[in-house]
């Protein structure tokens, strides 16, 4: 499925990401949320906006962020840094390159350290290992979302809702 393509409502998304409809419309008219590239906002008022599979999965972070008291406007940033920039080899002490939107590859998970101060990192933990202190960075306190988590609930909310 082509990850850019504005194929889903705000309706399916919101139901496939855990946010409310009302919620999430607000926070695009508010510019809480951007529209990016790959997204269909309406052109007339009353239309039907459409959300790409970045878009979803990008919300799906967001959400998961917010449920854990992150602010949306900072939710919805931490969210684009793994939908929307890819990882290098030197970026984690694995050597894993990631590409945007797309997982690390199999034998590892794909986390999302934010910090309030720091902002988001995406990073990969291989499969069994815990947490490490080193991971965080010395920052401290994270919120950490199991970005895997995320996209499979939205894949699976989204699926055969379009083709």
């Amino acid at each position: 499925m082509d990850a850019d393509t504005p194929t889903f409502t705000l309706r399916e998304v919101a139901a496939a990401t855990g946010w409310h409809l009302g919620t999430m419309r607000d926070y695009f008219v508010r510019g809480v949320f951007q529209w990016h590239d790959g997204d269909g906002k309406a052109i007339v008022a009353g239309g039907t906006s459409k959300l790409s599979l970045r878009g979803a999965v990008r919300l799906a972070i967001a959400y998961q962020l917010w449920s854990q008291g992150v602010a949306p406007r900072e939710a919805i940033k931490a969210a684009t840094v793994f939908t929307d920039f890819g990882n290098a080899a030197s970026s984690n002490s694995a050597g894993l390159t990631r590409l945007s939107g797309n997982l690390f590859p199999e034998g590892f998970e794909t986390l999302l350290f934010w910090h309030k101060k720091e902002g988001a990192r995406v990073v990969p933990m291989a499969v069994g290992e815990g947490i490490g202190l080193a991971m965080l960075g010395g920052s401290g306190a994270a919120t950490i979302i199991h970005i895997d988590n995320a996209v499979e609930a939205v894949m699976g909310g989204l699926q055969g809702r379009r083709p």
